[in-house]
């Protein structure tokens, strides 16, 4: 009853716990358990995080969400599951997802469709539905000229142009921090699952840049430094948009790039032990997880789709020679 009270609180609006470093580092730790398959010390580990910090990301509360029904804590279920329904997700999103097919069959779950009513109006009275309209728009207008010259070389400067527009715009939201989730709602890529990196990500991935072989964009490094240290914007997308931002990275960023899949096997580039040092410490300082944990994820999220891991890598398969293979290390 205790622990139910606990899940309770941390997901009401009286709760102002802000502590958002020691969420990262509790999240970090959850999501270490998941990869030994220590399911139940993972639950602990997310409702700790939930407590230290009132706006968890979607992402973590669906994988603490995946790791509760997995162990049959259908209580937690609940909550988590009610978390996510606060931030858009409506029913049809657990009924079209394999993961929850076990749970919607319990008492747990009636309940929540009899309190959906309730629930879903907490999302419209919260959710600052002007502002999201606006940041939609953003992202139609940034494909707009994209999907018709994909390679930029009839519609470069018409496409560009429209891209500081959008940044105008986006400068003048940002003056009052970062459209969360928590302002806007989540955004899906269909009806089981939610896109992490649609809209606000996506227009920041074109613009946040400076490359000789496609734009000078706005340098934002220390803008979204400031709204992921205040919870706003999540760590995993900051280190993935500053290690693409090429001129704007003035080192070797947060390790965030490619890694090759040959015959079988992972690779990722080896940096000098100075690069990799200078990596760990910055990851630290935002509360990211260390390279080897990064790349576990990977390759776990690689044989269990149904979690969700911020890695943002991508795999290509190709075909190298064993002397070229050799100056790359596997993880």
């Amino acid at each position: 009853m205790l622990r139910i009270l606990i899940l309770i609180l941390f997901f009401s609006t009286t709760l102002k716990s802000q502590d958002v470093e020691k969420y990262y580092q509790l999240i970090n730790k959850a999501e270490s358990q998941i990869l030994n398959d220590s399911l139940i010390s993972a639950v602990k580990y997310y409702e700790s995080a939930f407590r230290a910090f009132d706006r968890p990301f979607s992402k973590d509360l669906y994988n603490a969400l995946i790791c509760s029904i997995k162990i049959g804590e259908d209580a937690a279920s609940s909550e988590f599951i009610k978390g996510l329904i606060r931030l858009g997700c409506n029913l049809e999103f657990f009924r079209n997802n394999e993961s929850f097919r076990n749970f919607i069959k319990t008492k747990y779950w009636l309940q929540i469709v009899d309190n959906y009513p309730s629930l879903r109006n907490e999302y419209f009275s919260n959710t600052n539905l002007e502002l999201r309209s606006r940041i939609e728009s953003f992202l139609c207008r940034d494909q707009f000229w994209r999907n018709q010259d994909p390679s930029y070389t009839i519609l470069r400067d018409t496409t560009f142009k429209e891209d500081d527009r959008i940044m105008d715009d986006l400068a003048e939201i940002f003056e009052n921090g970062y459209p969360g989730e928590y302002q806007v709602g989540l955004f899906f890529a269909n009806k089981s699952a939610i896109d992490h990196f649609s809209t606000i990500a996506l227009v920041l991935l074109h613009n946040f840049t400076s490359a000789d072989n496609y734009k000078v964009g706005r340098d934002l490094s220390d803008l979204l430094l400031r709204f992921v240290k205040r919870g706003e914007l999540h760590n995993g997308v900051y280190a993935y948009l500053y290690d693409r931002s090429g001129d704007f990275k003035t080192d070797r960023g947060f390790g965030s790039h490619s890694i090759w899949k040959v015959k079988g096997k992972y690779y990722t580039d080896k940096p000098s032990d100075e690069i990799l040092s200078n990596q760990e410490l910055k990851r630290k300082k935002i509360g990211l997880d260390p390279l080897d944990e990064f790349y576990r994820k990977f390759a776990f999220q690689e044989k269990n789709q149904e979690f969700q891991f911020f890695t943002f890598l991508s795999s290509s398969q190709i075909d190298l020679p064993d002397e070229i293979v050799n100056q790359f290390s596997m993880n």
